[in-house]
This record gives structure tokens, C-alpha cells and sequence, in this order.
């Protein structure tokens, strides 16, 4: 069981006897309010913290024992503000492993499905972006942060609110994207969100958080069909009358 709280802040427990465990081609969910220590987990899962107390594994091995650099160059993160520098396209998948031959990025860019409008740009990859990408739209900026991602042929993927940024048209194509991902690379995979549809569309296993604790977890099948807990209720019910009120429908 992890328990941790900030070096600045001893006195303020963020995680409160929380177990997590990852198995290679899984595909994890954390759902929960902000300030539910979702955030805090992926900070730990980079290792930017030692845990004082508890562990968290990684294929059934503690990330503690394993090599930092080593690790970090198997984990792969597409945060939600994607952070876009002003050079070029090239620049930007090359970050994280500035050694990639050309080959090596136009496949991720593939994968990403990045490709076709890169090679639109009459310099292609070597179009510059501009301060934080601002030249490129919403859904072309997270491609290329998916792009940024997959060149590092990572084992273990993060993804922090993915889709929150996005409008609802490029939401859908960047969740079908991350499935057929998914399907071709059989990555481990870690998504914060609090789109619930989002959720279930690319996970197979939910954790439910709330104040640095788990209140509830299983395949996501069963927690959503089948929510034990009446947080966990709450929450869904907050989810639908949410979509309800934008989309004036229930989707499925």
C-alpha cells in the first residue's frame, strides 16, 4: 500500500493506502474528482518521488529497482495542454529521442495519423509550428504530441485528459486513434479523465479515487454496468445528466 505526501507539504497525505498494479497490455482508467491524487500518481510513476513507504510495480516489478534512465525511456506521456515548441514538426516528435532516423518518424506520424496532414504543408516536417504550435489546430497538436510518443516505441503510455482540450468531432477521432493504437501495439496504458465516455471506449480496468484512497475498482465493464460503491453511483449519475445537458440525448 503507497502512502505518500509532498516533501514541502509533510503534513498533507495526497495517498492514503493506495495499491496500484500495471500488467503489460493493460489498460487502466483513474477516475475521481480533482485533488483525488490522480495526478500525483503519474508524477510517482515517472519517478519524479520515491514512495517512504509502499511500492509501485510495473509488470510485476518495483519501479524502484529498475534503472530511471532506462525506465523512462520505456514510458511515454500525452498530457492534456499539449506543450508544442516553436520549431518544426521534425523538432517537435524528435524530442525524447533526438537520435530517430527519418524512417522512425514518419511511422510514428502514421501511427499518429499525423502523416497525411504533415505532408500537406508544402516543407512537410519541416514546417515550423510556431510558439506552442499555435499555427496547427487542436486535433493536429495532439496528433503530433501522439506522434512525439510513439517514436520512443515506449512500453507504457500515459495519458492525462487526453481529449479535454478538444472540441467534440476531434474528441471522437482521437479516441478512435488511441483504440486502434490500442489494438496494433498492445501497450500498457494509463488514462486520467473525467470523460466517462472516453473511459469506457479505451479502458478495460477502473480505478474509482477520492481523497488520495481508492473507493472502488474492477474491469470497467462490471463498475460501470454494476458500481458497488454510492460514490462511484454519483458519479456516473453526474456524468449522464452532464451529457444529457450537452447533448440534450443519452449516447451510447
Amino acid at each position: 500500500e503507497v502512502y505518500f505526501n509532498y516533501p514541502t507539504r509533510e503534513d498533507v497525505p495526497v495517498l492514503k493506502g493506495l495499491s496500484l498494479e500495471i500488467q503489460p497490455g493493460q489498460k487502466v482508467a483513474l477516475v475521481g474528482p480533482s485533488g483525488a491524487g490522480k495526478s500525483t500518481i503519474v508524477q510517482l510513476l515517472l519517478r519524479f518521488y520515491d514512495l517512504g513507504k509502499g511500492r509501485i510495480t510495473v509488470g510485476g516489478q518495483n519501479i524502484k529497482d529498475l534503472n530511471i534512465t532506462d525506465y523512462r525511456k520505456e514510458i511515454a506521456i500525452v498530457p492534456q495542454e499539449v506543450l508544442l515548441f516553436g520549431g518544426t514538426i521534425r523538432e517537435n516528435i524528435l524530442y525524447g529521442k533526438p537520435e530517430a532516423e527519418e524512417a522512425e518518424i514518419i511511422e510514428a506520424a502514421k501511427q499518429a495519423n499525423a502523416w497525411d496532414f504533415i505532408q500537406n504543408f508544402p516543407e512537410g516536417l519541416d514546417t515550423i509550428v510556431g510558439e506552442r504550435g499555435v499555427k496547427l489546430s487542436g486535433g493536429q497538436r495532439q496528433r503530433i504530441a501522439i506522434a512525439r510518443a510513439m517514436v520512443l516505441e515506449p512500453k507504457f503510455v500515459m495519458l492525462d485528459e487526453p481529449t479535454s482540450a478538444l472540441d467534440m468531432s476531434v474528441q471522437a477521432q482521437i479516441v478512435d486513434l488511441l483504440r486502434e493504437l490500442q489494438r496494433k501495439r498492445g501497450l500498457a496504458y494509463l488514462f486520467i479523465s473525467h470523460d466517462l465516455k472516453v473511459v469506457r471506449a479505451l479502458s478495460n480496468y477502473v480505478i474509482v479515487m477520492r481523497n488520495g484512497k481508492v473507493v472502488e475498482e474492477g474491469p470497467a465493464a462490471d463498475v460501470f454496468a454494476h458500481p458497488k460503491e454510492d460514490y462511484t453511483r454519483a458519479l456516473l449519475a453526474a456524468a449522464l445528466d452532464h451529457r444529457v445537458a450537452h447533448n440534450g440525448e443519452i449516447a451510447g
